[in-house]
């Protein structure tokens, strides 16, 4: 099991991240699943994935695309499964 140990500060900007990226994370999932369940089940993944691995975003691209990238990436690892 993976942890987070964000020291506050992080927290609260990872909070201020997720309210601004939420809904385009979540239609751009929708758009590729159709399923509004399964598109929040996953974006609530990306986020949980963001957050654990938010020290290694480097900034070479947008938050939302890198958000987005690990959407995706768990969506695509989903239907592997299924």
């Amino acid at each position: 099991v993976q942890t987070c140990a964000l020291p506050i500060w992080e927290v609260e900007k990872f909070d201020a991240v997720y309210a601004a990226h939420f809904q385009a994370v979540y239609r751009f999932l929708l758009g590729l699943c159709r399923s509004a369940p399964l598109a929040e089940e996953l974006c609530q993944e990306a986020f949980v994935q963001a957050m654990i691995h938010w020290r290694d975003f480097r900034g070479d691209c947008a938050v939302e695309t890198w958000l987005c990238a690990i959407a995706k990436r768990l969506y695509f690892s989903r239907c592997r499964r299924e």
